[in-house]
């Protein structure tokens, strides 16, 4: 998908026009949520930061087999060991190093200095539930942007896998209010072709 920076509206063949979307500056993807329920009775602002990562399995498959070092310098021994009894294993694979960028990028740091991509750990819990272990740098991160918990879905079809991540992030210290949301620039459109 590629994002284009456009005014107004674009014909897309066939005389359709695709949907305009305002672009928001800002930084990450947060979401504001308000639960009643604080310890004085007012409401708690829940901030949500949001990755996501798509990932080609061929691609995967290729660093691996290209570079067998890489396969334990990316997943843990667990993230291995699971991945080894699967009929498409590198499909597995492609799956947890989606979701291993997809909570770097709700973090908002990437994978920095400090930070390897051992440090972000897809377990699954005995029903088969993708979980995420963090420590080390993506630990430390966390911690510094006051997450609580970390959601994560997982899919792969095809020559394809994506991962989605939602982090809760508790509210700064000495306010119970939602952050100010990001503003819309006015002259600007987003559009996905």
């Amino acid at each position: 998908m590629v994002r284009r920076h456009l005014r107004g509206t674009r014909r897309q063949g066939r005389g359709r026009r695709s949907t305009a979307l305002p672009c928001i500056r800002g930084g990450l993807p947060r979401i504001s949520l308000c639960s009643a329920g604080s310890n004085d009775g007012g409401t708690v602002a829940t901030r949500l930061a949001v990755g996501v990562d798509l990932v080609q399995v061929s691609r995967v498959r290729k660093l691996l087999t290209d570079n067998p070092v890489a396969e334990r310098e990316i997943f843990t021994g667990r993230e291995r060991a699971y991945c080894a009894g699967k009929r498409n294993r590198h499909a597995h694979l492609a799956a947890r190093f989606a979701a291993k960028e997809a909570v770097l990028k709700a973090l908002g740091t990437g994978l920095g200095p400090g930070t390897r991509w051992t440090d972000v750990e897809v377990l699954n819990t005995p029903l088969g539930r993708p979980r995420v272990r963090l420590c080390g740098g993506a630990a430390d991160s966390a911690a510094q942007a006051r997450a609580s918990d970390v959601e994560i879905s997982l899919s792969h079809s095809g020559d394809y896998a994506i991962a989605h991540a939602v982090m809760f992030l508790q509210p700064t210290p000495g306010t119970d209010h939602a952050p100010t949301p990001a503003v819309p620039d006015e002259g600007c459109r987003c559009v996905s072709t």
